[in-house]
């Protein structure tokens, strides 16, 4: 386990930035999907402007199979970073109340590997992809 030597001003200063920097991959994640809906839709169909304009056809099947085969990536990515920036956050808290035995535990738990459920149950949970 790492030494300890932190300052709370550090720690909030540090976090602080992580927070904006979470929040922008959160933008980008939902724009993302509206991307990739957007483009599924209007890519890749005919019309001639007569009758009802398609939707779909073979870029939106291309881009369908896409997002399910890089889901769980992209689910992985937000549950990591999560699951360090928590640990990180409750570590430092420990450690500045003087429980540095306890502020390691939480380290540990930090950097064990998520398991992501893809398609949660959400009478099972409340929805959450991450277990």
């Amino acid at each position: 386990m790492p030494d300890w030597d932190i300052e709370p001003q550090g720690v909030d200063r540090v976090l602080g930035r992580v927070g904006e920097t979470i929040g922008g991959l959160e933008r980008w994640g939902r724009l993302y999907q509206l991307h990739l809906q957007g483009a599924g839709t209007y890519a890749g169909t005919l019309w001639t402007r007569e009758g009802a304009r398609p939707s779909g056809g073979l870029v939106e099947a291309a881009l369908a199979e896409f997002a399910a085969g890089t889901q769980e990536d992209v689910l992985y990515v937000a549950a990591r970073t999560g699951a360090s920036v928590n640990g990180a956050h409750t570590a430092a808290m420990h450690y500045l109340q003087g429980d540095v035995d306890m502020a390691n535990d939480t380290l540990r738990a930090a950097l064990a590997e998520p398991v992501i459920d893809p398609d949660p149950d959400p009478d099972a949970g409340g929805g959450s992809n991450v277990r």
